[in-house]
């Protein structure tokens, strides 16, 4: 449920707020049955943005969003309680550089308060940065940059903060045909554990556009 105040070209106000309902299938392991019931859980969220434009593709925004908690089981399996409230506020740039050149810049604070005293509150700052280049018509380069907190289902950390940056560059060879390549890099590190995760891939592809809305392609991911 919300609302919607203003125009687009001018100033903006978006507010709304919702709900979300997750709950997961029971999984057979090699062992047997593994429980996943105490993941069930609901959220009550709520949304406010407020943008301001500059003409075409240029503006400034600031963005937060509250939101609790509840598990169907108060304790996990583990013993933990994994409820929580919290919220998530954020400052951004869209900016349009002489049409070649789009930056989307984003910065903020995320704080999440959890019911049991071992995960306690936690505070990160996050951070986004989203730059879209055209050195020439056919070519296009974006760079993606991510910093910030996620809650995640690890048996002894209620979530991590990610670092993670996306490169991807798309060319067009000749009409209709359409390659690209990109490489990611993620590092998860989790919250009051000595532990992370690191992910890096590289994807090539080659597409062929028969006609609007399909296509046809090949693509390799290591």
């Amino acid at each position: 449920v919300g609302a919607i105040v203003g125009h687009y070209e001018t100033s903006l106000l978006d507010v709304r707020i919702g709900t979300n309902r997750t709950t997961y299938d029971p999984l057979q392991g090699s062992q047997g049955p593994i429980v996943t019931s105490d993941r069930d859980n609901t959220e009550l969220f709520g949304e406010g943005q407020f943008r301001h434009a500059f003409g075409d593709r240029r503006g400034l925004y600031l963005k937060v969003r509250p939101n609790t908690r509840n598990y169907d089981q108060q304790f996990d399996q583990s013993g933990f309680r994994r409820g929580s409230n919290g919220v998530r506020a954020d400052a951004g740039v869209d900016w349009d550089i002489d049409s070649a050149l789009l930056v989307n810049a984003e910065v903020g604070y995320q704080h999440q308060a959890y019911d049991d005293p071992r995960f306690g509150t936690i505070g990160e700052p996050d951070v986004r940065l989203k730059l879209s280049w055209w050195p020439s018509l056919p070519t296009n380069v974006t760079v993606n940059a991510t910093h910030e907190y996620y809650e995640a289902f690890f048996v002894p950390s209620p979530g991590a903060v990610r670092n993670k940056v996306v490169a991807r560059v798309d060319h067009e060879l000749r009409r209709r045909w359409l390659a690209s390549a990109s490489v990611s890099v993620e590092r998860d590190d989790l919250r009051n554990v000595p532990t992370h995760y690191t992910a890096e891939i590289a994807d090539l592809s080659l597409k062929y556009l028969f006609a609007e809305g399909f296509s046809a392609g090949v693509d390799y991911t290591f």
